[in-house]
């Protein structure tokens, strides 16, 4: 009788898994073309395209399929697929990788028909001469005279006008920092973080500030960054410099008697955020290469971290 059991319980064992197989698991075809948006770029270029899955239990990421372009066209057939598993795309173009949004394979598997994707891509091009600063705030949330340090939070809105994707070659043995996609800080600065909404890519510190290695395609994108700073004899003064200039400059202080001192700066009408009231100074029109030496004193004697 326990054979028989044992037997039976096999059976239905194998059943129940093949049922889920049938069940979770379906071929699908992936298909769309390739839109390059950059100006004079080849019409009969050829583009890589591999299809990739996340796993659902492990979260492991694995290449399973992939193909070219003919015609800006692409074709992904018999794609053997599972509901619980994520799909996305990776396109590559002249050492860019596009990467779509994440799909998941429960839909495409519910649609049961994605023959008109369109992936836009751009030619990439090593010049900043496209990149510029449209906005550029400094807020001092906190000071600590106690300690005698302060800490800083940076936002930036920036803008490629261009219609290719700026990427540095770090590979040249010959790259400067003029190269580099770059942001001045005050000498001594610490505690850095950084953090935006562009393509993947790398933070790199040097003394005087930070450079990103991201990818910068044509659009508007935001940088915020925040760090701590020591102050020096109860102010906090830096050469904060433009590379790309800058269409306006927003400078905020935690300090409602505070005196915020820089080249192109104005007083405007103090504001409350949260609980506190900040002094606040604006500049706008700076040019490619300029800078403006500043200068933040009068900090409150009481303010503390």
């Amino acid at each position: 009788m326990r054979n028989v059991i044992v037997t039976i319980f096999i059976i239905f064992l194998t059943f129940a898994q093949h049922g889920n197989l049938l069940a979770d698991e379906e071929f699908i075809t992936i298909s769309g073309s390739v839109e390059n948006k950059s100006s004079g770029s080849n019409s009969s270029k050829e583009y890589s395209i591999k299809l990739f899955k996340i796993e659902d239990i492990s979260g492991e990421i694995i290449e399973i399929s992939k193909t070219k372009t003919v015609k800006s066209q692409f074709f992904l057939t018999n794609v053997s697929v599972n509901t619980e598993d994520q799909l996305f795309l990776v396109t590559e173009n002249e050492g860019l990788s596009v990467i779509t949004d994440l799909i998941a394979t429960e839909n495409l598997i519910a649609t049961e028909k994605w023959d008109d994707l369109i992936i836009t891509i751009y030619d990439r091009e090593t010049s900043l001469e496209n990149i510029t600063f449209t906005e550029y705030s400094l807020m001092i949330p906190q000071i600590n005279l106690h300690e005698n340090k302060i800490s800083v939070l940076g936002l930036i809105t920036m803008t490629n006008i261009g219609d290719k994707t700026f990427q540095a070659d770090i590979s040249n043995p010959n790259l400067t920092g003029f190269d580099l996609l770059r942001f001045s800080l005050p000498e001594g600065y610490s505690e850095l973080n950084v953090d935006s909404d562009l393509p993947s890519g790398t933070v790199m510190e040097i003394p005087t500030g930070f450079a990103l290695s991201n990818p910068v395609p044509p659009g508007t994108y935001q940088i915020i960054f925040s760090y701590t700073s020591i102050l020096d004899n109860s102010s906090f003064s830096f050469k904060l410099k433009f590379p790309f200039g800058a269409d306006k400059v927003r400078i905020l202080m935690n300090a409602p008697s505070g005196a915020i001192k820089g080249n192109g700066l104005s007083s405007v009408e103090k504001i409350k955020i949260d609980q506190d009231y900040y002094t606040i100074s604006e500049g706008t029109n700076y040019e490619r290469g300029s800078f403006i030496d500043l200068n933040l004193s009068s900090f409150p004697k009481t303010q503390g971290v």
